[in-house]
């Protein structure tokens, strides 16, 4: 799998979700899904650091329970204003 990925130009340590929709002070949403014990990447951990210091809201969601909640709680932001 991981070399049909990388065969499509899949970057590792890329978020697996992406909600491309402003809300607050944040440009989109972005999600790293782990099992309930699963643990980030060196390549998942900078991403995600380097995703916030952009102004995206990036997060690791321990299954998709946790998923569904993040992504409620972030549509329910405002909308941000031009």
């Amino acid at each position: 799998e991981a070399k049909r990925l990388k065969d499509q130009g899949v970057k590792p340590g890329i978020p697996d979700l992406d909600l491309p929709v402003a809300r607050g002070r944040y440009h989109g949403l972005r999600i790293e899904m782990k099992t309930e014990t699963g643990a980030e990447s060196p390549e998942q951990v900078w991403w995600r650091e380097e995703l916030t210091a952009q102004g995206y809201f990036a997060t690791v969601c321990h299954g998709w329970e946790s998923a569904v909640r993040t992504i409620a709680w972030y549509l329910d932001l405002k909308a941000r204003q031009p």
